[in-house]
């Protein structure tokens, strides 16, 4: 049974997602060392305190309201948050929550977070893609609008001339 275990925390500490287990007071207990590379927290910054030193103020409503759903087993429900970084970084994660029971009885919540910076980022970048695509799209109906309008006019003009020129050709042969 040892090994087994062994095998399980080597798989948890080199996860590339940040896992970590807080008591029912919301208190670290274990935290794994992608958790460690995320926040630049060490282990023991971390242990015995309270997710709210992650947690900037403006997430800290959901944060607290995902966690005491999870204390009463409900749904785990993942959501985006940012957390702050030991040297005031906000950094964006995706986070889940699940239940954690001992002998029928929950003893506290298991965390899993992925940092999403690098899909933020791609996001963006999407956005102002788009953003500039829908940009060159209105300048060229703009100028297919005022190219169709010239050619429209000088269709017209054509016209208006063929007609004097017809007019002409007659009062020539009257």
């Amino acid at each position: 049974m040892k090994g087994t275990i062994e095998i399980y925390k080597h798989l948890v500490d080199f996860s590339n997602d940040a896992i970590l287990m807080l008591d029912k007071l919301g208190r670290f207990m274990f935290v794994n060392k992608k958790t460690l590379e995320i926040t630049g927290y060490k282990e023991e910054e971390l242990i015995g305190k309270h997710f709210n030193k992650l947690v900037p103020m403006k997430y800290l409503p959901k944060c607290l309201d995902m966690f005491q759903r999870q204390l009463r087993n409900m749904k785990p429900e993942m959501f985006e948050i940012e957390v702050r970084t030991k040297k005031d970084k906000l950094v964006p994660i995706e986070i889940n929550g699940l239940a954690v029971k001992e002998e029928g009885k929950i003893v506290g919540v298991q965390v899993v977070a992925r940092d999403i910076t690098g899909r933020k980022k791609v996001e963006e970048e999407m956005k102002e893609s788009k953003d500039e695509l829908q940009s060159k799209v209105e300048e060229l109906e703009r100028f297919t609008k005022l190219a169709v309008g010239r050619e429209l006019k000088m269709i017209e003009l054509k016209k208006k001339i063929k007609e004097l020129e017809e007019k002409l050709k007659k009062s020539k042969l009257q």
